[in-house]
């Protein structure tokens, strides 16, 4: 092995991360932004959303063939799809404010009435 000096002036720092950088904006977020902002930021901080006034931890997502517009949220099949800029995703594995962690079937048996998503 060989060693190399690092050269001081190339050098740049990372921010630090915050609990706020992992909130997630589908109206205006293209799905391969979204879908690699979820696994960069897993574990810490996270990824989230608003579900009805409530944090959404998102834990797994997958490409959705749902034609959706941006910020709109289809539940048909029992699965949770969100309209992304040029594409939907489906939000499968996630966890509910004060909630254990579940597949998007089971939180949506819980829910009453139509979710919404900010």
């Amino acid at each position: 092995l060989s060693f190399e000096k690092q050269d001081e002036q190339m050098v740049s720092f990372a921010p630090t991360l915050k609990r706020e950088d992992g909130k997630i904006d589908f109206k205006s977020s293209k799905v391969t932004d979204i879908k690699n902002k979820v696994r960069a930021l897993h574990p810490w901080p996270g990824t989230f959303c608003l579900l009805n006034d409530k944090r959404l931890k998102l834990y797994e997502i997958t490409d959705s063939v749902q034609d959706l517009s941006p910020g709109e949220v289809d539940i048909s099949l029992n699965q949770l799809h969100i309209g992304c800029k040029d594409g939907s995703l489906r939000l499968k594995y996630l966890q509910l404010e004060g909630k254990k962690p579940c597949l998007d079937s089971e939180l949506l048996n819980g829910l009453k009435g139509k979710p919404t998503i900010n």
